[in-house]
This record gives C-alpha cells, structure tokens and sequence, in this order.
C-alpha cells in the first residue's frame, strides 16, 4: 500500500505550478474587464476599446509561441519570471499611459504575458516526471487554470465596482506570487549548454508547423478550436434570438467552469492509460455532439445540457494535446511544442469568431451548429486514422530515448 501512495504522489514542484497557475489566471486581466478598466479609467471610445482588445488578442497569440521558446531556451523558470516582470511593467505603464498611442504597446505586452509562461508547464512536467505521469499532470495544471479563471470574474467584478484601478494592483499582486513561487521550481541546468544563435532560434519558434505529421496534428486540434471557441461569438447570439435572457446566458456559460473545477480531476484518472486515440476521437465526437445540439435547444435547460456534453469534450482534450505534444517534442523542444499549441488554441478564436457570425448571419444558428457536428465526426474519424501514423514520428523516438537515458523522472 506504501508503495502504491508513493508512485502516485508528485513532486512538490508540481503543486508550486499548480498554485501559480491558479494564480496567474487569478489575477489576468481578461479582455471583458480590460474593456471596462479602458472606458471607466481611461475614458476610450468604443472603436479604440475594440482594437485595443484585438492587440490584447494579438500579443496573447504572439506570447504563447515565443514563451514556448524561451522555456527550451532559458528554461522554464525564466520564462515564468520574465511573464511576471512583463506584467508588472506593462501594469505600470497602463496606470501610467494618457493617450491612445502609447496604450498600443503597453496592452499587447499585457497579452503577451498572459500566455508567455503558459509553455513552461509543459517542460517542467516533462523534466521533473516520467511519461505515465503527463497526463496526470496535466490534468492538474488544467484544473488549476479553470478555478482561477472561474473566481477572476468574480473578483474582477467586485474589485471594478470598487475602482478599476484596483484591477491593476489585483494582477500587479497576483504576478509579484507567482515571481516569487517561480524560484520554487527546478533549475534546468542543462539548458545553457544548448544555446543556439538567434537565427536558429526563431526557426525552431515554426519548428512545429514544418513537420509534416504534427502539423497535421495541430491542424485537426485547430477545427476543434474553431468549434469549441464558436461559445464565445456564436452562441451568446443563438442563446439571444432563441429569448435567453442575458442572466441566464452567464448562469449557463459559468457550467462551463463548474463541471470542469468538479470532474476534471475524475476525467483525468479515468482516461490517463486509455490509449490516446479513442480519447481525441472521442473529445472530437463530445464537441461536436455538444455544439450540434444547440441547434434544437430553446432553453436554458436544453442549452446547459448541450454545455455539458462539449464541456466533457473540452476536459478529456486539453490535457490529451499537451501530453501528446510532449510525447512527439523532439530533445530541447518541448516548450516549442507547447506553445504552438497554445498559438494554434488562440487562433480559433480569432478565425472562429468571424467565420461562425458571418455564416450564422446568412444561414441562421441551425447551419452553424450542422456544421460543428459534421467537423466534429470527421475530425474523431481522422485522428482514428492517423493518430498511429504521428505517434510513430523520429520524435517520439528522440522522446523514447531520452526517458531510457534517464531511467523514468522522479515520482
């Protein structure tokens, strides 16, 4: 039994990521609070606010796919470090800033650092545990996510109503912890004596997307984004049409964080030894089923209950995709990977949300949702298909070697 609790128990460090990431999430201001800190601190107009949260957006993908770099470059300590100075800074700069223009930089930094030290999890798991543990580990750092950002709304609220720069002081506050818990986490020493040149450097940034077979692997992760990401466009304007109240639109959506906070832990010890195929052809069959069913439902009930079918979908993927990454990364770059993942995750929202409203306001919700369904099953058929045919890359085989050479991470 002893030794039983002792091969599941993790290393501390992965409950210093945990608390950071909880906080991380805790304390980043997010684009619907950051809209109102602009109109109620800085007085901007509508139209300035809309491309100030598209540079927000733009920062948040171009930070995901450098953060991973910097993770296998500097290691991912650093990388985390750097992400809470950049917030501290932009923090100031945005308390600071009196005109429009030198808001531009300020919040696309403020976006890069969102998801900068994002990566760095991914490198710190595959460094500090062994592969049967990925998913696990995972699973946990998801988890950690989704309750910080389930009470950042919360908070955020409560913070606004008292000033919005309290906003500010709250993420200022949140990054100054998580700086400080970034020196918990192990030093990879090994990382200095990689160093590539700055040329090689940015070429290794697409590395990713120039292997045939992960780039096919991102692709597929990509239309499930471009449907998973439809709840933050489409659908508050189907829930609308169908006479869903604007409060029962937000009780419905805040399920979303509910199941996950409750059944992510679950899902994850359910599924971490399924064989990785069944479960991304399943979380593909879940989203598109549970998007596909927001075109018969009318009410709130029938919605929350479609919510939970992509909800599962959604708690069975994400950890499945970072696991999967770290599996095929070649040597020194498993934060790469990571982060192009976090890029290609960033990049259904930004390609989702224009294609979903414009189909929906030619076709009507019902097409919308047809089509979430049929993207959904020919996704789940195609990872069925070639699933084996990735998972068979030299990289897994870098990956394999470099378990044998260290004889598993420690539990």
């Amino acid at each position: 039994m002893q030794a039983t609790a002792q091969d599941n128990k993790l290393p501390i460090c992965i409950w210093w990521l945990f608390i950071g990431t909880l906080l991380n999430r805790l304390g980043t201001l997010v684009p619907a609070f950051l809209t109102l800190y602009l109109q109620l601190q800085k007085d901007a107009d509508t139209t300035v606010v809309g491309l100030l949260i598209g540079t927000w957006g733009a920062g948040a993908t171009f930070g995901a796919l450098v953060g991973g770099v910097v993770s296998d470059r500097f290691g991912p300590r650093g990388a985390i470090a750097s992400a809470q100075v950049i917030t501290l800074l932009s923090c100031i700069g945005l308390f600071l800033s009196s005109d429009v223009v030198s808001l531009v930089p300020i919040i696309f930094f403020l976006g890069c650092a969102s998801s900068f030290s994002r990566p760095a999890a991914g490198v710190v798991i595959s460094n500090e545990l062994p592969s049967t543990k990925h998913i696990r580990a995972f699973g946990i750092v998801y988890w950690a996510s989704n309750i910080g950002s389930a009470f950042s709304f919360i908070i955020s609220g409560m913070l606004v109503e008292l000033s919005p720069g309290f906003l500010l002081l709250f993420n200022s506050c949140t990054a100054f912890l998580y700086l400080l818990i970034s020196t918990r986490l192990p030093r990879n020493d090994s990382v200095a004596e990689k160093r590539s040149s700055y040329g090689q450097v940015v070429l290794k940034t697409f590395s990713p997307f120039l292997n045939p077979k992960v780039l096919a692997f991102l692709s597929l992760v990509l239309v499930l984004s471009l449907i998973y990401l439809q709840k933050q466009s489409t659908l508050p304007l189907d829930m609308t049409e169908k006479g869903i109240s604007p409060t029962a639109f937000g009780v419905v959506l805040s399920l979303n964080g509910v199941l996950i906070i409750v059944f992510q832990p679950l899902v994850t010890s359910l599924f971490q030894n399924v064989d990785e195929k069944y479960c991304f052809a399943l979380a593909a069959l879940l989203l598109g089923c549970g998007f596909g069913l927001n075109a018969v439902s009318t009410t709130s009930v029938s919605f929350a209950l479609s919510l939970t079918v992509w909800t599962a979908g959604e708690i069975l993927l994400i950890p499945q995709v970072s696991s999967f990454l770290l599996k095929i990364s070649p040597e020194g770059e498993n934060g790469t990977y990571q982060g192009a993942f976090y890029f290609v995750w960033s990049l259904g929202l930004a390609l989702g949300a224009p294609v979903g409203l414009a189909i929906f306001h030619a076709f009507g919700g019902g097409v919308v949702w047809g089509a979430c369904l049929v993207a959904g099953i020919l996704v789940a058929v195609l990872f069925m298909l070639s699933l084996h045919k990735i998972r068979g890359s030299e990289a897994e085989r870098g990956h394999l070697a470099r378990e044998g050479r260290d004889g598993g991470a420690p539990g």
